[in-house]
C-alpha cells in the first residue's frame, strides 16, 4: 500500500457513495509516518464529505457504514478473474443434458447470459481504471462532456462518486462503437475488432425482444440456437476480452505500478 489517508480514530458512513482503493482498520499510530494525509479525529463521510477514490483509507479504529454504500476497487485483473469464472459457469451449464423440449429455450437463455457477462467486464473494467487511478479520474472529468455525448448519458451531474459510478455503467455497453469511443479517449488504445461479436449481439438481442426469432423478409424466423452457436460465442467472446487486456497493457500497468495502487 502507498498512497493512503491515515484517521486517527474511526471511519464512519453516514450517507453517501464511498469507494477506495482500500479500506484498513485497526492500524498501528505508525501508520500515520507515511500517510499523505493524516486526520487528527474520527472521519464523517456523507454526501458533503467524500473520499478521494484513487487512495486507500487506514483507520486506527474501525470502519462502519450506519447508512449510505463504501466500497473497494477491484484491479483489472480481479476484473478479469470475475468474467473467467462467469464463463467457466456458463460452460459448465451448457454441458448439462436438458429435456429435448426445454433445449431451445435453455440455450437462449445461456447465449443472452454469457454476452451479459462480457458487458458487465467492460463497463466494470472502465469504472475501475477510472476510480483507481488520479491521471484517470482527473481526465474523465475533464472529458466528460464529450463523454456524455459520445455515452448518450442523460445525467449530466458528475458532483458525486455514486452519480459518476452510474453514468459509467449507464453506458451501452454492446454498442462497441460508443464503448470504443470512450476507451480510446480515455487510454488511447485501438479497440479491438467487434464485427463478429455485434453479429452475436444481434442474436441475443433478437432472444431478448422476440424469444430467440430474428424478423427477415416481414416474417419472424427462428435463430435456433445451438452447442455449436454457443461455443462459437464462447470463444470469440475470449478472444475479444483477451485483446481488450493486450491493448490496455501499458494503461493497466500504469494503473498497478501508480503512486496511488
Amino acid at each position: 500500500m502507498k498512497d493512503y489517508v491515515f484517521v486517527k480514530g474511526n471511519i464512519i458512513c453516514y450517507s453517501g457513495f464511498h469507494v477506495v482503493r482500500q479500506w484498513v482498520c485497526l492500524a498501528p499510530l505508525d501508520y500515520q509516518e507515511h500517510a499523505i494525509k493524516v486526520i487528527d479525529c474520527n472521519l464523517i463521510l456523507n454526501e458533503r464529505t467524500q473520499t478521494i477514490p484513487y487512495y486507500s483509507y487506514v483507520a486506527s479504529g474501525g470502519v462502519t457504514c450506519v447508512e449510505g454504500n463504501v466500497a473497494t476497487l477491484s484491479s483489472p485483473d480481479m476484473v478479469l478473474e470475475r468474467y473467467q469464472e462467469g464463463i467457466r459457469n456458463q460452460k459448465e451449464l451448457s454441458a448439462f443434458d436438458v429435456p429435448s423440449h426445454l433445449k431451445h429455450t435453455y440455450l437462449n437463455g445461456l447465449y443472452a447470459s454469457v454476452i451479459s457477462e462480457l458487458e458487465l467486464f467492460i463497463t466494470e473494467l472502465l469504472s475501475n481504471l477510472i476510480f483507481g487511478n488520479k491521471m484517470y479520474f482527473d481526465k474523465f472529468i475533464e472529458l466528460q462532456s464529450k463523454i456524455q455525448k459520445i455515452g448518450r448519458i442523460k445525467n449530466e451531474d458528475y458532483s458525486s462518486h455514486e452519480l459518476i459510478f452510474k453514468a459509467i455503467h449507464e453506458i451501452n455497453a454492446h454498442n462497441f462503437k460508443i464503448v470504443g469511443k470512450i476507451y480510446k479517449l480515455l487510454f488511447e488504445i485501438d479497440f479491438p475488432e467487434v464485427s463478429e461479436l455485434e453479429r452475436m449481439i444481434h442474436i441475443r438481442h433478437d432472444i431478448s425482444h422476440r424469444a430467440g426469432n430474428k424478423v427477415e423478409k416481414k416474417c419472424l424466423i427462428p435463430n435456433n440456437v445451438t452447442i455449436e452457436m454457443l461455443g462459437s460465442l464462447f470463444e470469440t467472446c475470449d478472444a475479444f476480452v483477451e485483446n481488450m487486456m493486450k491493448a490496455l497493457h501499458d494503461t493497466i500497468a500504469v494503473w498497478n505500478n501508480s503512486n496511488n495502487g
